[in-house]
């Protein structure tokens, strides 16, 4: 009776360790799975904020490309006043020729 008892006992212990280790083997499991998981989401993120960042950047070029644009207008809108500036003062140049003449 005491060496069934022994056995079972044994039996039992053994039981437990191998549950116990199973249960930990388990827990291990989740915590690599839900550590992979956490990896993923900081790459997702890391993804966006590049995303974001490059957007900025384009926003940014485009900003100053329009900028640029604006720039060359206004130089080409002043060289367009100087040369009918240029123009009027040869029309009075040659208007005082003609007073001139006579």
């Amino acid at each position: 009776q005491v060496r069934t008892t022994e056995r079972e006992h044994q039996y039992l212990t053994d039981s437990m360790a191998s549950h116990n280790e199973t249960e930990r083997r388990i827990e291990r499991d989740c915590e690599s799975k839900k550590e992979r998981e956490r990896e993923r989401e900081r790459g997702r993120e890391r993804e966006r904020e590049m995303e974001r960042e490059r957007e900025r950047l384009i926003e940014r070029n485009c900003r100053t490309e329009r900028q640029r644009e604006r720039e060359m207008e206004r130089g080409r809108e002043m060289e367009r006043e100087l040369e009918q500036n240029r123009e009027r003062e040869r029309e009075k140049e040659r208007e005082r020729e003609k007073m001139r003449e006579k």
